[in-house]
């Protein structure tokens, strides 16, 4: 059986479209309370390693900048982006 390029591109091409965008709806049943914690986190302003620290989702993130020896790094001043 042979498939032409163009065939086989298509077919990646729209499995590819379709995966992006089923990722891409949240589940029905989600709430979003994004407002929520953004406000709590304005109102508590702490570093980052505090921050993640008191949200469990982060803890891989957190043990990381510990093994890195980032904690006071990152606790001084000045304006830090972390991708988590």
């Amino acid at each position: 059986m042979k498939i032409s390029f163009k065939a086989f591109s298509t077919g990646i091409f729209t499995a590819a479209s379709a995966i992006s965008l089923a990722a891409c709806g949240a589940p029905a049943d989600s709430v979003d309370d994004t407002a929520a914690d953004a406000e709590s986190v304005a109102e508590e302003p702490g570093t980052i390693v505090a921050v993640a620290q008191g949200d469990e989702t982060f803890s891989t993130l957190v043990t990381a900048i510990t093994a890195a020896d980032l904690v006071e790094t990152l606790a001084s001043g000045g304006q830090f982006t972390v991708f988590a």
